[in-house]
C-alpha cells in the first residue's frame, strides 16, 4: 500500500528566530539580529577612533563635548551634543550621527537605518569620504535585511520557491559587506540552507548547514545557543539523507547542551527534546521516543500554555508516536485536539491547521473510519488548493493522501488520476529528485501493482529505487523499502534471478542500519 505523506513539524532551528524538526524551521534570529559592523579578523576602529581621527583640535565645541561624553560612556548625552553640532552644519557630526544610528558600536541609541542613511547622505554630499563609503554599505545592508525578512515571511508560509532567491540575495550581500563570520551572515546562511532543505535540494543544503555549524562552533563555542541551533539543523539534514549514525549523536548532544545553556524549560530545549523523540520514532526506538514526547508536551503545555503553536505541534507529534506504536485509541483524541486548537488559534485555513487536518485524516484511515477520513481529506485538499495553490508542496502531499484513501475504498478509477496528477505536478514543481516526487512515483507504481499490472509497475519501481539510492543513499530506510518493493515485483513477474540478489542486499543493509532484530519486551 502507498504510504501517506505526512507533513511533520520537526522543530527546525530557524534562521529567522528558534529551533525546527517539530519539522517547521526558521529558528535562528530574525528578531535578534546583531549590529552590522564588520567581523573581519583585524579589529575594526571604534566609533571613538572615528571621532578623534584627523581632528585633534575638535574645532566645534559641541562636537568636542559629544566626543568627551561618549568616551565616558554617557552615550545619550553624547548624541545630544553631536546633534547640536550637526544643527550648526558640522560635517563630521553628520557622519558620527549616521554611525550611531547604524549601531556601529552597539551603543547609544536604537538602530535606525533610515536615519543613518539620512545623516550619511548629508555628510557624503559635503565630500566626506568615509560617509560616502558608509552610505553605500548601509544601503546594501538595508537591501539584505529586507530580502531576509521577505524570505522569512515566505518560508513561514511554506512558499519555498519564492523564499529561495531572497535568502540567497541576503546571504550574498551580507557575506560581501560583513564577512562570512558575522552573526547576521550566519543567520542568512542558515536560512538559505533551510530553504534548500525544504525544497529537497539536500546536496545544496548539506555543505551550507555544515559550514554554519562549524563557524558557530569556532566563533562562539559548543554551548552557545546559535551553535546548538546549528547542530540541531545539521542533525535534521543528516536524518533526511539517511545518515542516521551521524544524526543521532547530534540530536542527543543538542538536547543535552540545550538543557545546560537554556535550562530544561526553555523553548529551544523543549524543541530539541521533541526533535529527539521524533528521531527515536523514526529509527523505531518507540520505547525511548514515547516518554520523551510525553515529557516535551507536558512541559510545553506548562511553560507556553496549551494554545501556543509549539505546544500544538508537540501534541500532534505525540499523537503520531502513539499512532506508530499502534495505540490508535490514544492517538485519536490528541490528533483531534491538535486540529481543534490549531483551527481555533491559527484559523481553519492556516497551513499548520491544514497539516493537522491531514494527519487526523490519516489516523481515521488507520482506524478504518474511511468515510470520516475521506470527507476530511477532501476538505483538506480543497482548502490547500484554495489557500496555497495547486502546485504548493503541502497541496501535493494532501492530493497524494486523498488518492490513497480512494484506493483503500476500492475507488481506483478516482484514485488513479489523482496519483498521476500528484506525480506530474510534483516533478514539475519540485523536480524529479525531490523526496516527495519519488514518493508520488512510488504511489503510482503501487496502484499498478494493486491492479496486478506488474509489467507497468516494474519500470516505475525501478526508477523510484534508483532515484532514492542517488538522492538518499542506499542505506536510507526509504531506499531499503523501495528495494523490497522491487523484489516483490520481480517475484510476481517470475524474475527470481533478479529478485534474489536484491533481497540478500536488502537484508544485509537492514541489519547494518537497524541492527539485528531484538525480541519484543
Amino acid at each position: 500500500m502507498p504510504e501517506n505523506h505526512e507533513a511533520k513539524t520537526e522543530n527546525v532551528s530557524d534562521a529567522y528566530g528558534k529551533i525546527d524538526d517539530i519539522e517547521s524551521s526558521w529558528v535562528l534570529t530574525l528578531s535578534k539580529q546583531n549590529p552590522e559592523s564588520s567581523s573581519e579578523d583585524v579589529t575594526p576602529p571604534t566609533l571613538l577612533d572615528f571621532m578623534k581621527e584627523n581632528d585633534t583640535s575638535m574645532q566645534n565645541i559641541e562636537y568636542a563635548k559629544g566626543a568627551e561624553a561618549y568616551e565616558k560612556g554617557n552615550y545619550g548625552q553624547a548624541f545630544k551634543w553631536f546633534h547640536a553640532a550637526a544643527q550648526q552644519g558640522y560635517v563630521k557630526a553628520y557622519f558620527i550621527l549616521g554611525m550611531m544610528y547604524s549601531n556601529y558600536d552597539n551603543k547609544g541609541i536604537p538602530q535606525n537605518h533610515r536615519k543613518a542613511i539620512k545623516w550619511f547622505d548629508k555628510a557624503a554630499k559635503q565630500g566626506h569620504v568615509q560617509a560616502q563609503t558608509a552610505l553605500r554599505r548601509q544601503s546594501q545592508l538595508i537591501e539584505a535585511e529586507q530580502a531576509h525578512e521577505l524570505a522569512a515571511q515566505n518560508y513561514n508560509q511554506r512558499r519555498f520557491l519564492q523564499a529561495l532567491p531572497l535568502a540567497e540575495k541576503s546571504f550574498k550581500i551580507r557575506t560581501k559587506v560583513l564577512g562570512e563570520k558575522h552573526p547576521n551572515t550566519l543567520v542568512s546562511l542558515n536560512g538559505f540552507a533551510l530553504i534548500h532543505q525544504a525544497l529537497g535540494h539536500l546536496s545544496d543544503a548539506l555543505p551550507l548547514l555544515e559550514n554554519a555549524y562549524h563557524l558557530n562552533k569556532t566563533l562562539s563555542g559548543d554551548t552557545h545557543p546559535d551553535t546548538i541551533i546549528s547542530m540541531n539543523n545539521l542533525a535534521i539534514i543528516y536524518k533526511k539523507l539517511g545518515r542516521l549514525s551521524d544524526a543521532l549523536p547530534l540530536y542527543e548532544k543538542s538536547y543535552r547542551l540545550s538543557k545546560e545553556a537554556f535550562g530544561e524549560k526553555h523553548q529551544n530545549t523543549l524543541i530539541s527534546l521533541d526533535n529527539l523523540a521524533l528521531f527515536y520514532t523514526y529509527i523505531d526506538r518507540l520505547s525511548d521516543a514515547l516518554p520523551l514526547s510525553e515529557k516535551a508536551y507536558r512541559l510545553f503545555e506548562g511553560v507556553l500554555g496549551e494554545k501556543h503553536p509549539d505546544t500544538i505541534k508537540s501534541l500532534s507529534n505525540l499523537a503520531d508516536i502513539y499512532k506508530k506504536s499502534g495505540r490508535l485509541s490514544d492517538a485519536l483524541p490528541l490528533s483531534e485536539k491538535a486540529h481543534r486548537l490549531s483551527k481555533e488559534i491559527l484559523g481553519e485555513k492556516h497551513p499548520h491547521t491544514l497539516i493537522n487536518m491531514d494527519n487526523l485524516a490519516i489516523i481515521y484511515q488507520d482506524l478504518g473510519r474511511l468515510s470520516d477520513a475521506l470527507s476530511l481529506s477532501e476538505k483538506c485538499y480543497h482548502l490547500h488548493k484554495e489557500v496555497l495553490g495547486e502546485k504548493h508542496l503541502d497541496t501535493l502531499i494532501s492530493l497524494n493522501n486523498l488518492a490513497i484513501i480512494y484506493q483503500e475504498l476500492g475507488r481506483l478509477d478516482e484514485a488513479w488520476p489523482l496519483f498521476e496528477k500528484a506525480y506530474h505536478l510534483s516533478k514539475e514543481v519540485l523536480g524529479e529528485k525531490h523526496p516527495n516526487t519519488f514518493s508520488s512515483l512510488n504511489s503510482l507504481a503501487m496502484i499498478h501493482y494493486a491492479l496486478d499490472r506488474f509489467s507497468d509497475a516494474l519500470p516505475l519501481f525501478e526508477k523510484c529505487y534508483q532515484l532514492k539510492k542517488e538522492v538518499l543513499g542506499e542505506k536510507h530506510f526509504s531506499t531499503i523499502k523501495s528495494m523490497n518493493e522491487l523484489v516483490q515485483t520481480y517475484q510476481k513477474l517470475g524474475r527470481f534471478s533478479d529478485a534474489l540478489p536484491l533481497l540478500e542486499k536488502s537484508v544485509r543493509l537492514s541489519k547494518e542500519v537497524l541492527g539485528e532484530p531484538q525480541p519484543s519486551k
